[in-house]
């Protein structure tokens, strides 16, 4: 059986630090690499062109899947369940299978 690793958010926050300190190590400072004329124009230029990306092809797909996917069918049900359970109306959901009576 194959085990499947997805590092998830806690592997990247370690791959993270890992890299810090590895920097660290060999004595890069990235507060030199961010404050230098080098670094601002490549940070300007990185910033610059996620924008593009996200402007030109990433937002209209992301606003489709937040608005009219997860919104629309993940929380707003979901709400309106809490809200009915609250209330004590129940989830409003039939059982799955009628209920079975002897047959005489």
């Amino acid at each position: 059986m194959k085990r499947q690793t997805n590092g998830g958010l806690v592997g990247l926050i370690i791959m993270i630090v890992i890299g810090i300190f590895a920097l660290s190590y060999f004595g890069i400072s990235i507060r030199g690499i961010t404050e230098s004329d080098t670094g601002k124009e490549n940070i300007g230029f990185v910033k610059e062109t996620s924008i593009k990306i996200w402007d030109g092809y990433l937002k209209k797909p992301a606003e489709y899947l937040w608005y009219d996917i997860w919104l629309d069918l993940s929380w707003h049900p979901f709400v309106e369940t809490l809200k009915s359970l609250k209330a004590g109306r129940g989830t409003g959901i039939e059982p799955p299978t009628p209920n079975l009576t002897s047959v005489d």
